[in-house]
């Protein structure tokens, strides 16, 4: 929430419109120090991928 504001302070201070906001994350999931899974969830797009990656390939996904 603390990033929104700050965008739409930007906004005003620059006189800028605000069109849309698009929300993308990516985490990771740790099962190990080499094994992980990688999340990314785009809000705009509806669309959530995940990844199995061994020593820094991904194996699935």
């Amino acid at each position: 929430m603390k990033d929104i504001n700050f965008i739409q302070h930007l906004a005003l201070k620059y006189k800028l419109k605000i069109l849309y906001f698009d929300f993308s994350l990516i985490a990771r999931i740790g099962l190990s120090s080499e094994v992980f899974i990688q999340i990314y969830i785009n809000t705009r797009k509806e669309k959530i991928n995940l990844a199995l990656v061994v020593f820094d390939d991904r194996v699935y996904g």
